[in-house]
């Protein structure tokens, strides 16, 4: 692709058959872009990131040892091979499962370009396999995240989230915009019940209603 340079490889999950395939990030412009390539269904590609610079300061700041300090001229990411964990094995850093589009805020800045009425709800068997595909024997990912759009107005979210606490997962992420755990009396205190496993990452792009 024209104007395009690759960052990182890996293995990704094929959006329809959910079998582990080749997959890579790139710069686009000013944006990170994902792309799977299925041997059935072809190339799949979508926004990874819309900030260049705040996508590889993430990156330096995660690869960093605890407690080192990160300056801008440590940010920019190389080029490498993710493929291989202590066992020569290949892995997953994180399975991210995307429940919907649909949300409750229309933030001009989301990545995900969810909005209320975007709709796009996963059926609960849909995100059954995803989950089951990114636990198979060549997938073993440290952390199950849950994703959208705002995972948690899935109307079948409690289904999702028992899933995935029965799961393999030693690690659970939650990214939400918190609304639901504002206003909704008792859902902060059945999400507490999952213990230290879960953890909640609040996302959102305003202090005003938008």
């Amino acid at each position: 692709m024209r104007g395009s340079q690759f960052m990182d490889s890996g293995i990704g999950v094929c959006d329809i058959c959910f079998q582990g395939v080749p997959a890579y990030l790139e710069t686009v412009g000013n944006n990170v872009e994902l792309r799977k390539t299925c041997g059935i269904h072809g190339v799949q590609a979508g926004v990874y990131s819309t900030d260049l610079k705040y996508f590889e300061l993430c990156q330096a700041v995660a690869r960093a040892a605890p407690g080192s300090p990160v300056s801008g001229s440590q940010a920019p990411l190389k080029a490498r091979q993710n493929k291989a964990n202590v066992n020569g094995s290949s892995y997953l850093a994180a399975a991210i499962l995307e429940l919907l589009h649909e949300c409750d805020m229309a933030c001009p800045t989301c990545s995900a370009e969810s909005f209320p009425g975007a709709g796009r709800i996963k059926e609960l068997g849909v995100v059954n396999r995803m989950l089951k595909a990114s636990q198979s024997q060549s997938l073993l990912p440290p952390v199950i995240m849950l994703s959208g759009g705002e995972p948690t107005l899935h109307p079948r979210f409690s289904e999702i989230l028992s899933m995935v606490v029965k799961s393999q997962a030693p690690r659970i992420f939650l990214v939400t915009n918190g609304v639901r755990l504002a206003n909704e009396k008792g859902f902060a205190e059945e999400l507490s019940v999952i213990g230290s496993r879960l953890e909640i990452y609040l996302q959102f792009d305003s202090l005003r209603p938008v």
